[in-house]
């Protein structure tokens, strides 16, 4: 039988209809608006599903809608961020097979700072992550995948 890491009891951190869903790590959060009262899970990734390599650092999983967004909270290295969503997306994809049963992927990304976050769409690592994400969610924008922003990010579904 396949290990299913959205099964796993063990870094299930939450799991409800909760009107606010939080991923937060030093000083750094991302905010989910619950306001559909859909149901949510958040896993840890990172030092529980995940215990070596790179890896990004939640799972929150809209189990209503179908969504997966994995979350890294960072201090300012946003390529790094990028490159351990990418190895994080391995990791499931070996796992899961395609990411088919799902509606969308999308990166959320909360950092310390951002240096030149405009010259961050031009790296390759960005660039990388965006074809991938778009070949998964072929009827969304780029921009609605791919998010970052300083200390906090927050948005409603």
């Amino acid at each position: 039988m396949k290990f299913d890491p959205l099964k796993s009891a063990e870094c299930l951190e939450r799991a409800g209809r909760d009107k606010i869903i939080t991923a937060e790590e030093n000083k750094r959060k991302f905010i989910i608006n619950n306001k559909s009262n859909n149901f949510f899970r958040k896993y840890q990734i990172d030092h529980c599903l995940i215990t070596d390599g790179k890896k990004c650092d939640f799972l929150i999983v809209n189990c209503d809608r179908k969504d997966l967004f994995f979350v890294e909270l960072k201090g300012s290295h946003l390529t790094d961020a990028f490159k351990q969503i990418d190895s994080t997306l391995d990791f499931f994809h070996d796992i899961l097979g395609n990411f088919n049963s799902f509606n969308s992927i999308k990166v959320r990304i909360v950092l310390s700072k951002v240096n030149n976050p405009d010259n961050m769409r031009n790296s390759s690592h960005y660039i990388k992550l965006a074809k991938r994400l778009k070949k998964i969610n072929k009827n969304e924008m780029v921009k609605d995948l791919i998010k970052y922003e300083s200390t906090q990010m927050e948005e409603s579904v």
